[in-house]
């Protein structure tokens, strides 16, 4: 049972052993999110030190401040030591590189050196005799390049027309680039825009005005949140935005003799309250009347939009009756007094949660309706008739107004006129704020409900060519292309530009989110652009010609060129006999090259190959070892899973080499463990013609390795050689011997023991 026990064990120890030697042996295939990172490194060919740099495959290098070098002006960076190429530092980095620093003496010349004062580098010239190059402008964000100047103080502009005698220094001037301060008065008189240099503060307009409006202040953001400085040094186009507060009026109360009531102020559009009736000796009091004559009584539902007197009616106490108003649960009515022989006024209806107010009745059940053209005959009681409703009010997002509506509750509510927005399209109305569900108009309504308008903003897409109209495009959808255009001079029609200067085409598969007028770009040559492939000229080529084929650019370590392609997507390769007829871009395909590395375990050495990705190798010439038979190459290191050379290649590969053994060659050990009081594991290091070679390993820490009882060495590890018919060791014959492990713990001698045998 014992020693069942501990071959049990031993097999475990061994399959572990395996598992983890093949594991990182032949590596995993659990990719990482992590980028590739490169190194850009800087030979600066004598002169000051320039540190590598960094850079996330895909991305593009910053270049570095120039070197210096006594005696000499520094030129640029180059791909290669024969500085034939010149770097591009737009260029995307996709594997490490060097760069070499270009370097022309001054010796006999003179150095013309530009201060960009803040701008980007401009190189040193050195000049022989004769006129310095006017180099290309600097740039400097927020400024537009002026000119060079000869002084620092920026007085006297450089003549690039003048014979150079000396060592000179230009200096760049800029102007501030001018920003835009817009003013949205949300409604108000206009104000014009501003124009404001960068890094100033705009001035403060004259406050706009708006009717029934008092101007509040200018905000920076369009929910009116962020109250803006004018001390705020201007970086960028703004646009403030008006705030106002409701204008107040005033309602005047002239009580006609009666006890005096003070005046109220109101804000414009909303209503004012009505005062308790004023008292007069008497006299009973009838209403509130918009005219001294008491012939029109004002209405207190009514929104207030001015200034407004109201006159106070009375009548003799004998000559009026009383109209109670009997609400049933709505908001309370004041009783009006009626002349005798007179109507009375109807009342603002009266409001109750849930209802709709149906009309004034004459009887408690609410049979009759009253009638407000009959004359009043008594002291009467009108009572209120109500229907259950279901209030629907409509949030319309600075669309125009839509009124609020009382239904009957479970019927439906029938779908108002759609509402305006200038520069936007209404797309319906919707249950809720993040418009995620429409409201369906065929449902029943039971409960109060709040329907939001959705809008989307509309802009417009002009053409520079008249005869074709400017489209009006919802945002984030796509303009449509209008045909070509024909020019009457003759000249070829090459697309449409986002710019007067035609620098960008305009990609009409771009979704639009501002106003864009496009430009006709009209010419009788064409450039043809090479894209994905530094160094390879842009060609200009008259209108029908072909293009001519560049050579093919070089590969590199890890990329191979594949051909010249027609679109970025690399579907359809590039035809060089077709006419060319409007600025073209070709696009150079790439392709990764794997490594395939070939372990011969052993036997005479297989190069490694560089493979294009997809593409298949051929099979190597087999290896030798020995008097060994080759039995094959396997994608795996215990050589159980044959690789098929008809297989493309998509990553880097290792092939192991799998050998056959020659009859009555092996030497088959037993291997008893009879002691496991230590954590040893045991691997094949070699299994080669006449011999084995195990590795025994403590992963207790360093032990002492003892054979038949005889101590050999001190070690984490120990590596045994048994020869077949020879010698194991000092040992001559092949009779079990025992190989030990033993190491002290805490003052406790622990061992491992295990049997080898034939």
């Amino acid at each position: 049972m014992y020693n069942l026990r501990n071959k049990a064990k031993l097999l475990f120890v061994l399959l572990a052993s395996l598992t983890l030697f093949a594991y990182t042996s032949c590596g995993s295939d659990s990719g990482s999110d992590e980028p590739n990172v490169y190194t850009v490194k800087f030979e600066s060919n004598g002169g000051s030190e320039v540190k590598s740099l960094s850079v996330e495959e895909g991305k593009s290098a910053v270049r570095p401040a120039d070197p210096s070098k006594e005696g000499f002006v520094f030129e640029g960076w180059f791909t290669d030591s024969e500085l034939a190429s010149a770097y591009d530092f737009a260029t995307k980095v996709t594997k490490n590189i060097t760069l070499y620093a270009k370097w022309t003496s001054v010796a006999g010349k003179f150095k013309i050196t530009f201060e960009t004062n803040g701008g980007s580098q401009v190189s040193t010239q050195a000049v022989t005799e004769g006129k310095a190059t006017i180099p290309t402008a600097p740039t400097k964000e927020h400024y537009t390049f002026e000119n060079w100047y000869s002084d620092e103080s920026l007085t006297t502009v450089f003549d690039f027309e003048s014979e150079i005698t000396s060592d000179i220094t230009l200096y760049a001037k800029w102007t501030p680039v001018k920003y835009t301060v817009s003013f949205d008065t949300n409604g108000g008189s206009e104000i014009k825009a501003i124009s404001v240099d960068y890094s100033t503060k705009a001035t403060a307009p004259t406050a706009p005005t708006k009717e029934h409006y008092v101007f509040d202040k200018w905000y920076s953001d369009k929910n009116l949140s962020v109250e803006f400085s004018f001390d705020t040094a201007i970086t960028g186009n703004i646009t403030l935005y008006a705030g106002w507060n409701l204008a107040k009026y005033t309602v005047t109360f002239d009580t006609n003799g009666g006890k005096e009531i003070e005046s109220k102020s109101v804000e414009y559009n909303s209503c004012a309250t009505e005062p308790s009736a004023p008292e007069k000796e008497n006299n009973v009091f009838m209403g509130w009347y918009t005219d001294s004559a008491c012939t029109s009584e004002y209405d207190f539902s009514k929104a207030v939009t001015g200034d407004i007197i109201l006159y106070a009616k009375w009548a003799a106490k004998d000559s009026t009756w009383t109209v109670t108003f009997e609400t049933n649960g709505g908001k309370a009515i004041e009783s009006k007094n009626v002349e005798k022989e007179k109507t009375v006024t109807k009342p603002a209806d009266p409001i109750k949660e849930g209802y709709k107010f149906l009309g004034w009745y004459v009887d408690e059940e609410l049979t009759t309706e009253f009638d407000f053209t009959a004359t009043v005959e008594d002291n009467i009681t009108l009572w209120a008739k109500w229907l259950s409703a279901v209030t629907v009010k409509f949030e319309k997002n600075d669309g125009s107004e839509v009124t609020e509506e009382t239904i009957e509750k479970g019927t439906k509510l029938s779908k108002p006129v759609d509402p305006t927005r200038t520069g936007y399209k209404f797309k319906g109305w919707y249950t809720d704020s993040q418009f995620s569900t429409a409201y369906d108009f065929s449902s029943i309504l039971n409960d109060n409900i709040t329907l939001y308008a959705k809008w989307v903003q509309l802009f417009t897409v002009s053409f520079s060519e008249a005869g074709i109209d400017s489209q009006t495009v919802e945002a984030n959808q796509k303009a449509t292309k209008p045909a070509d255009p024909v020019n009457s001079t003759g000249l070829l029609f090459g697309g449409w530009y986002t710019s007067e200067n035609f620098t960008t085409k305009y990609d009409f598969n771009t979704a639009v989110t501002r106003d864009i007028k496009l430009y006709a770009k009209w010419s009788d040559e064409w450039t043809v652009t090479f894209s994905g492939a530094t160094g390879v000229l842009a060609q200009t080529v008259k209108n029908n010609q072909k293009a001519t084929k560049p050579t093919n650019p070089e590969d590199t370590n890890g990329l191979s060129f594949a051909g010249w392609y027609a679109d970025a997507a690399y579907k359809e390769e590039f035809d060089f006999n077709t006419p060319i007829t409007t600025d073209t871009t070709i696009y150079a395909k790439w392709l990764q090259k794997f490594t395939v590395t070939f372990n011969s375990m052993n036997g005479s050495k297989v190069d490694p190959v560089k493979v294009v990705s997809g593409k298949k190798i051929t099979k190597p010439a087999d290896p030798t070892r020995g008097n060994r038979a080759f039995k094959g190459w396997y994608k795996d290191k215990a050589c159980t899973q044959e690789f098929d050379f008809v297989t493309p290649i998509i990553k880097d590969i290792t092939l192991y080499a799998k050998w056959d053994v020659p009859e009555g060659i092996e030497n088959p050990l037993s291997i008893t463990i009879t002691k496991a009081e230590l954590n040893v594991t045991i691997e094949t290091v070699k299994n080669e013609v006449g011999y084995n070679e195990y590795l025994f390993t403590c992963h207790d820490g360093e032990g002492d390795w003892y054979i038949d009882g005889e101590k050999l060495s001190t070690d984490s590890s120990y590596t045994l050689k048994i020869y077949a018919n020879t010698t194991y060791n000092k040992y001559k014959t092949h009779s079990i011997r025992p190989i030990e492990c033993r190491k002290e713990i805490n003052g406790i001698e622990y061992s491992w023991i295990a049997l080898f045998g034939m």
